[in-house]
């Protein structure tokens, strides 16, 4: 990306977390955001998201007028700073499978903000909606065939085991508009990241081989689910998607990156 791009994009994005203030009523609870990680501030919790938009800025063609689809949105973290960065001309989809998440994103963030739609998804997840009724592959059967320019998924699939994110592969690739981008992240487990493990400089262990992929936590697998390479391209090729770029993250020792996880971009020719 030319250095001009990359400014722009950076003193935009801190201009619309200026704009943000969390004493407004389009923020969530301190409690609700603390049900879904580590963040105890409200603070965080914007921070967190106005770093998600620029991941998004600087690694798609996202623009003001794009149909993004938000897989994962939680409390609404990268949601509240696209209600600014959005144009009426752009839209906004973020689904969950928590209800009561997505019940406090419509009662939040959806006055005034006509573009935006959220949209419970009832299927299983071992961390946040056990007895769930839909089947994965049923996860995005609302949405039609080419509706989105944009599709982004942050610390989803690292949550998933390969059948699914197979599943989630192949709807997203119906959804998306040809010349579509999806932004997805994952743990890579390569030569790097192997070698960071092994030397005791990563939080994250993997130890606990499972369906061709290896998990952080035997008792908890869905906590943390790290993909060889070789299997993540092998599901990438599978899902019809192009794979254009991964972006390392940091948990493996790239200090300089962006995103904590690897950030793996694809398209639709």
């Amino acid at each position: 990306m030319p250095q001009s791009i990359y400014l722009r994009n950076e003193l935009l994005a801190n201009e619309i977390g200026r704009s943000l203030s969390t004493k407004d009523p389009i923020f969530p609870s301190r409690e609700n955001i603390r049900k879904i990680g580590p963040m105890n501030t409200l603070g965080q919790f914007k921070e967190l998201g106005i770093q998600s938009l620029k991941v998004l800025m600087h690694y798609t063609t996202i623009r003001p007028d794009s149909s993004v689809l938000d897989i994962g949105c939680g409390y609404g973290r990268l949601s509240i700073p696209l209600t600014r960065f959005l144009s009426q001309q752009g839209s906004y989809a973020g689904i969950d499978v928590m209800e009561h998440a997505i019940a406090d994103c419509r009662r939040r963030i959806s006055p005034g903000n006509d573009n935006f739609r959220f949209e419970h998804v009832d299927v299983h997840n071992g961390l946040y909606n056990n007895d769930a009724s839909m089947a994965v592959g049923d996860a995005l059967r609302s949405f039609g065939n080419g509706d989105f320019d944009v599709v982004f998924m942050f610390s989803v699939f690292s949550h998933m085991m390969p059948e699914d994110v197979a599943s989630y592969l192949a709807q997203i690739r119906r959804v998306l508009k040809p010349g579509g981008q999806l932004l997805t992240t994952f743990f890579i487990l390569n030569a790097s990241s192997l070698a960071a493990i092994e030397g005791g400089s990563t939080r994250r262990t993997f130890s606990y081989p499972r369906d061709g992929v290896f998990l952080d936590d035997e008792k908890n697998p869905e906590s943390a689910v790290a993909y060889p390479e070789p299997l993540l391209e092998q599901l990438l090729a599978g899902s019809g998607l192009q794979h254009d770029h991964t972006f390392y993250g940091q948990w493996s020792g790239n200090r300089w990156s962006l995103t904590g996880q690897d950030a793996v971009l694809c398209s639709v020719d």
